[in-house]
């Protein structure tokens, strides 16, 4: 137990860690603490985008709990997030409402946080605000009940970009400043990537590109400052340069969206590779446009459906 609680960093002594954690807990027959190391194995995974890998850590979680609930609603949290990562939408909404059923059962209101904001964003991403909001603000309000500011700047971030996608600059604009503000207090890159981005965004819906440009490159140094970092959110602030780019004409926006490309292909992120294509297809690439309708048909996703 001390073992898991101690290796809570991304880094490759605290991975060795968990290995040696899971080695103790099979050898001493504690299947909960193997369930729970396998759990966070997984997360591991999902971060560096190992998605494939995750699943089989955090289905071996699910297995060896045998219907523990608290460590079910982890691994179904998780396993929510890859999937949605790799843009299996309604499979991600499956185990992310069954793992905040579960976290809201066993009274673990951060793990119901995590998951609300994970399914806030897949309902972002799919282009349905309302329900997106909804989640978000559930998520914000679990993280302030529960004084959880480490991760509050995650759904505020994702609720700043609910509140530009309805044409609300200001309001988001407030939104991702806390966010910003709260990350560079904690110090979390990933945090402050993800807020940055956001804010490049309004500069840009305020008419000032020069400032959005120089945020959005800001937000991909931030986002990367570890060597390990959360891989998806690398691929999304790569979505909004790339798009930056094609509106203003940037001489870089070929190699963003080759390199958008690369990691999405390379990781198996579905919707990031046919944004990346629609992007190609905007710069005229050609077969851009003929392969995005192709990988696009099987996107679960209304709002990618018409372009």
């Amino acid at each position: 137990e001390a073992l898991i609680h101690w290796a809570g960093g991304l880094d490759e002594e605290g991975l060795a860690t968990l290995h040696e954690a899971d080695a103790i807990a099979r050898v001493h027959d504690l299947p909960d603490v193997a369930a729970r190391v396998r759990g966070e194995l997984g997360y591991v995974s999902f971060l560096r985008a190992q998605y494939d890998r995750a699943e089989v850590w955090l289905d071996d979680a699910l297995a060896v709990a045998d219907g523990s609930p608290s460590v079910t609603a982890m691994a179904l949290t998780y396993l929510g997030s890859v999937l949605s990562d790799r843009g299996s939408y309604r499979r991600a909404v499956i185990r992310l409402e069954e793992g905040i059923r579960l976290s809201r059962a066993t009274g673990e209101p951060r793990r119901e946080a995590y998951a609300l904001a994970m399914l806030g964003r897949v309902h972002l991403l799919r282009g349905e605000l309302g329900t997106a909001a909804q989640h978000l603000d559930s998520s914000i309000a679990c993280c302030e009940r529960d004084h959880w500011l480490a991760f509050l700047p995650w759904p505020q971030a994702l609720r700043g970009e609910v509140q530009l996608a309805r044409g609300d600059a200001d309001g988001a604009g407030q939104l991702l400043g806390q966010a910003f503000a709260r990350a560079c207090q904690l110090g979390d890159p990933c945090w402050e990537g993800m807020s940055a981005r956001g804010l490049a965004l309004v500069a840009d819906a305020n008419g000032d590109p020069d400032r959005a440009f120089e945020l959005i490159a800001d937000a991909r140094a931030r986002g990367r400052r570890l060597s390990d970092s959360y891989i998806w959110l690398g691929a999304h602030i790569l979505d909004a340069q790339a798009g930056l780019g094609l509106r203003h004409g940037h001489r870089d926006t070929g190699r963003w969206i080759e390199e958008m490309r690369d990691l999405a292909a390379r990781t198996g992120m579905r919707e990031m590779l046919v944004r990346s294509l629609l992007h190609g297809a905007a710069l005229g690439n050609p077969g851009d446009a003929e392969s995005a309708a192709l990988l696009g048909a099987e996107l679960e996703s209304p709002l990618l459906a018409p372009a």
